[in-house]
């Protein structure tokens, strides 16, 4: 997660992005390929899938909406720091009219709670985020029945907030 205030092209405001790697939910027409799970090699971590499901109904039949989502990254061989990772999300629909993609790429993210076969938590707060993130993406594109379309993207991330703050929680194998 990613909390930080965001200023967005057309005047929107975000206060954070958060990505995922969980089983999606129940979902009508719901499709899965790829593995959710996070799975680990050694120190390296990683969770690839694709889901697709009816997103809505026009007069034209079903809409279908795809989502692929990958996290990725490296932890410490002493698992005292997120080394590195990297989070992708693009959602798309059959019709075309929906299109996002968020991604984050960060490093260095001190890890603060370790329970092993449980959880590990890493965490950086305040003047600590910016440098952790190289890249961070949010862009969202949605036409409506009229053919307007709504964009926005992020335009400014106010880093020096007292609320900024990235964090990462996963489960971790029994090292």
């Amino acid at each position: 997660i990613l909390d930080a205030p965001m200023t967005l092209t057309g005047g929107g405001t975000r206060t954070n992005l958060t990505w995922s790697s969980d089983k999606p939910s129940v979902l009508p027409g719901l499709t899965i390929e790829g593995d959710w799970e996070l799975s680990w090699s050694d120190n390296n971590f990683i969770s690839e899938y694709t889901y697709s499901y009816r997103s809505e109904m026009t007069h034209e039949g079903w809409v279908y909406t795809t989502v692929s989502k990958k996290i990725a990254g490296t932890v410490s061989a002493d698992h005292n720091m997120i080394e590195s990772i990297h989070a992708l999300e693009t959602s798309t629909n059959t019709t075309g009219t929906f299109i996002s993609h968020k991604e984050i790429i960060a490093s260095n993210i001190p890890v603060n709670q370790h329970v092993p076969g449980v959880a590990l938590i890493g965490e950086t707060s305040g003047s600590g985020v910016q440098p952790s993130v190289s890249k961070v993406i949010y862009d969202r594109e949605w036409h409506d029945e009229e053919g307007l379309v709504d964009e926005s993207s992020i335009e400014s991330i106010n880093w020096s907030a007292p609320s900024v703050k990235l964090h990462v929680t996963f489960m971790t194998p029994t090292w």
